[in-house]
């Protein structure tokens, strides 16, 4: 018999990913150890070691039989309930405890999961997934309600405190989505969707749609009690964000090999801005600023070439800190505001 009173029974051969299931599980008040070793081992027959300062229970019990790419998911849920956490290095699961995960190697790829309490897992997946950088991925387990986030750990701490902030009362039952800025900043462009929605004609959204600038990842999240209105809305945004595109001027970063970036500037501003030339032409070496970059500011769409001026808006060093509520300022600090 299974230690713990775990009992899983499974059906015939492999499945397919988005096919039948062919695995029930039953666990009830079950040692979380002989869990692990059900599903890791038995079931999905991979290398695998525990943490002894994991413990706990887990009851789980399946009325459709899961498939094998499902059974991780459910694990980690059941992991998340008990202060632990799975991670993979170099073909080997390692159960520890979830404040452990981050000491395992300073870039191992690693993955949580977070029950989700007031928003749908598949729909927030849906919309954090394009944010995930560094091949980091968020998977919904609809079963459990949780997502699984996976990656590098200042990847994933980044992308944890985004479902934190959005797994919050004020969304339950909205439809939301969450849309990147490419002209400008995300303060701005929100006040001028919210100026565009005013302006419609017939029934206009403002006052039904919500707009949320979220600076940290140059980003718009639109809220509202109905997909249509989600579907509108966007509609919207893609107009406002053409029309900024073409008039909104830009920062664009170019990096030099053949020349210093001072004397290129000087002979642009003589040709294009005479009355107004800042740069000098230098006849010794000198440091250029940021290394060998040339910056200019011009109409049209955000663009680089080279390389990324500044800080980024990434996941990875542009997110960050603990997340707020709903009320606090998501834009600023992680939670919504």
């Amino acid at each position: 018999g299974r230690a713990g009173g775990a009992r899983a029974m499974a059906g015939g051969g492999d499945d397919d990913a988005g096919g039948a299931g062919t695995v029930n599980l039953d666990f009830a008040d079950s040692d979380i150890r002989a869990v692990c070793a059900e599903i890791l081992g038995n079931q999905l027959h991979v290398n695998y070691t525990i943490d002894p300062n994991v413990h706990g229970t887990a009851t789980l019990h399946t009325t459709t039989p899961l498939r094998r790419d499902q059974l991780l998911p459910a694990l980690r849920a059941l992991l998340t309930q008990n202060g632990a956490a799975l991670a993979e290095q170099d073909g080997l699961y390692r159960v520890v405890p979830a404040a452990a995960v981050t000491g395992i190697g300073g870039n191992t790829v690693g993955e949580s999961a977070v029950a989700l309490r007031y928003t749908s897992a598949e729909n927030l997946a849906r919309v954090l997934q394009p944010f995930a950088q560094n091949g980091a991925r968020i998977v919904a387990d609809a079963g459990t309600n949780a997502v699984v986030v996976a990656g590098d750990p200042a990847t994933r701490e980044a992308l944890l405190a985004l479902v934190r902030a959005f797994d919050v009362d004020a969304l339950a039952g909205q439809s939301y989505a969450l849309l990147p800025v490419e002209s400008g900043t995300a303060k701005d462009f929100a006040t001028a969707l919210q100026t565009a929605f005013g302006a419609q004609k017939g029934e206009p959204l403002y006052g039904r749609v919500r707009v949320v600038p979220m600076e940290r990842i140059d980003s718009v999240l639109i809220t509202a009690g109905s997909p249509q209105l989600i579907e509108d809305a966007q509609r919207v945004f893609r107009l406002v964000a053409r029309q900024r595109s073409r008039t909104v001027r830009a920062w664009h970063v170019y990096y030099l090999q053949n020349s210093r970036s001072n004397d290129i500037a000087y002979v642009l501003q003589q040709a294009f801005t005479p009355d107004n030339v800042t740069a000098q032409p230098t006849p010794t070496v000198t440091q250029a600023s940021q290394g060998n970059a040339l910056m200019g500011n011009a109409m049209g769409q955000n663009g680089q070439s080279g390389g990324q001026f500044g800080g980024g808006s990434g996941l990875g060093g542009g997110m960050g800190g603990s997340s707020g509520g709903l009320m606090g300022g998501l834009g600023n600090a992680g939670g919504l505001g």
